[in-house]
């Protein structure tokens, strides 16, 4: 893991502090394909998979936010084309860049494979976390108070299935995939 403290100066960082920006992108998968950005968060994806040098290497990035409430968490898993969970991504990144304050909702990643040993991150404000080992299980312990915001990106070397017909405007498809129904 690349752990990045204080990752963006504070003119590029307030494009990030409308709540609204992780609220309505809360749980749904985009695709961003590397074309001029459309919104705040294709500019962050850009301008952050520069930096790491990894804006070459893939196809485009798959991106989402989160907005955990008090008493949520987030299981063991590994991120995956969501809809087929056939493939992995190249990586992924994790960015708190909303000024939010709880307690708990700690970000973890399992070690050796066994969750015997742990790596935990706390989820500071403007911190980054860059995983460049996609088949690394991670969870997000309990949020005891208040509200865990996030923003996820994954880079992939294709693009997933799930996106192969899928844009923003037919988010139905999107979700008849996820929900357990076949092409």
């Amino acid at each position: 893991m690349i752990l990045i403290d204080n990752f963006l100066n504070d003119e590029l960082l307030k494009n990030l502090n409308d709540i609204d920006i992780y609220k309505s992108n809360a749980g749904i998968y985009s695709w961003y394909d590397k074309k001029e950005p459309s919104n705040p968060i294709e500019t962050f994806i850009e301008h952050t998979a520069k930096w790491l040098n990894i804006w070459d290497n893939v196809e485009g990035f798959e991106y989402w936010t989160t907005f955990s409430p008090n008493d949520s968490y987030v299981d063991w898993h590994i991120d995956c084309d969501e809809a087929h969970k056939e493939s992995l991504p190249e990586n992924s990144t994790i960015f708190y860049g909303y000024p939010h304050e709880f307690l708990g909702g700690m970000l973890e990643f399992d070690y050796d494979g066994t969750a015997s040993i742990i790596e935990r991150f706390a989820p500071l404000y403007n911190r980054l976390v860059f995983n460049p080992e996609p088949e690394k299980k991670h969870r997000v312990t309990r949020v005891f108070n208040g509200e865990r915001v996030s923003l996820i990106f994954s880079g992939w070397k294709e693009k997933p299935k799930l996106f192969k017909k899928v844009n923003k405007a037919n988010q139905e498809y999107v979700l008849s995939i996820l929900n357990g129904d076949k092409e």
